[in-house]
């Protein structure tokens, strides 16, 4: 028994067909989806845009002012949001504050600059031992990065006055992320 590589068998006429045909259906569903997707649906999408301008455009003249109204109103909610959220939070800082202070000293004020975590400070208590007693209470806590004490003077009735410039951790401002 030999076998023929070589010898074809002729293939059905409606093998050829059906071949042809679905060749020629495919070619013509690509050229309507081509059609559709190139030339239909981008001038549809442009004649549903102008209908909503226009639909946007008619209403009664008190819908128009209450739509400026509102629309006015929520930009101004929009910059007052982003004002709160750039808002520095003291909290934290003034809890922390209070454990900074040695007993007889007063501060009598306060200067905080934000931007570079610092604190400029006048206090006075009634000895110069008052004053290092602060220091050493300054030199205890952790979110004290440095500090200088400057213009240290005692007055004629005894206080001693003095100046402070503190720099802090940055995160004593930071908002908690619980809030």
């Amino acid at each position: 028994m030999s076998l023929d590589l070589y010898s074809k068998e002729e293939t059905p006429t409606w093998k050829k067909i059906l071949f042809i045909f679905s060749i020629v259906l495919a070619f013509i569903v690509l050229v309507i989806f081509s059609y559709n997707q190139f030339s239909k649906i981008p001038q549809k999408s442009a004649k549903i845009t102008s209908i909503n301008i226009e639909l946007a455009k008619q209403g009664t003249e008190e819908q128009q002012v209450q739509r400026e109204f509102v629309l006015e109103a929520e930009s101004k909610l929009n910059e007052f949001k982003q004002i709160y959220d750039q808002k520095v939070n003291f909290d934290k800082f003034f809890n922390e504050f209070g454990s900074w202070v040695y007993p007889r000293v007063s501060f009598l004020s306060l200067t905080i600059d934000v931007a570079s975590s610092k604190l400029t400070i006048e206090g006075q208590t009634d000895t110069l031992q008052s004053v290092m007693q602060q220091l050493i209470l300054l030199d205890a806590k952790n979110n004290i990065l440095s500090y200088t004490i400057s213009n240290i003077e005692i007055g004629e009735n005894g206080l001693v006055s003095f100046n402070l410039e503190l720099n802090i951790n940055p995160e004593l401002f930071k908002k908690d992320e619980q809030q």
